[in-house]
């Protein structure tokens, strides 16, 4: 997973927000670390800027 790719949450037993479950987000931002965490902008109206793990997101369309 890279900036720009389109992402899905699919993690409902982690324990993190669930709101943005059916919802597509784009990664805005990719920080280091154990967990690989991924900001996302999610694409519905207002959508909130998240971080999640990476294990947490699946990717829907990948940037090239």
């Amino acid at each position: 997973m890279k900036v720009g790719d389109l992402v899905r949450y699919t993690n409902e037993n982690s324990g993190y927000p669930r709101q943005c479950d059916k919802s597509v987000g784009v990664i805005i931002r990719c920080i280091a670390g154990t967990d690989q965490r991924k900001v996302v902008q999610w694409l519905y109206e207002n959508g909130p800027v998240c971080s999640y793990p990476a294990e947490c997101l699946e990717v829907v369309s990948a940037t090239r």
